[in-house]
C-alpha cells in the first residue's frame, strides 16, 4: 500500500541534499530504500507578486521535463513519476530551487509515496 510521506524542513532550505537525505532516513526506518520509481509531488509558491507573471513560463518549462502541473492555493503542484534515492533527484530538487529561485519562486520540498516490500512485488506481479 502507498503512503504519502510529506518532506519535513528541519535540514533547512527545501529540496537540498541535506533535507533530501532526512526523508531518505525516515523512508529507510520503515523498509523503503527510495529506490523504487514512486508517486513524487513538488510545491513552489511566488515569493511576491513579480512572481506571479512568470507562471507561464514555470509551467512550459515544468510540462517540457515529464511534470504534470496544477495550481494550487495561489502557487502550483507539480508530480512526476520517479525513485527518490539520490544523485539523480538530489540533482533534479537542486536545479528545481535554482530555477525557480531565479524567477522569485520558492520551491516548497515534496512528497512521496511509501514504496512497502508488499507494494513493490504487487507493482511487479
Amino acid at each position: 500500500m502507498f503512503d504519502l510521506l510529506r518532506k519535513k524542513n528541519s535540514q533547512g532550505c527545501k529540496g537540498t541534499k541535506g533535507a533530501n537525505d532526512e526523508v531518505r532516513r525516515q523512508l529507510c526506518a520503515i523498509g523503503d530504500d527510495g529506490k523504487a520509481v514512486r508517486h513524487v509531488v513538488h510545491y513552489a509558491h511566488p515569493l511576491g507578486a513579480g512572481g506571479s507573471a512568470d507562471r507561464k513560463v514555470i509551467d512550459k518549462y515544468l510540462r517540457e521535463s515529464g511534470f504534470r502541473v496544477k495550481d494550487s492555493d495561489g502557487g502550483i503542484i507539480f508530480e512526476n513519476h520517479q525513485s527518490v534515492d539520490g544523485g539523480d533527484f538530489d540533482q533534479l530538487t537542486d536545479m528545481l530551487r535554482s530555477f525557480l529561485d531565479k524567477l522569485d519562486w520558492e520551491y516548497g520540498g515534496w512528497e512521496c509515496a511509501i514504496a512497502s516490500p508488499e507494494s513493490i512485488a504487487k507493482d511487479v506481479a
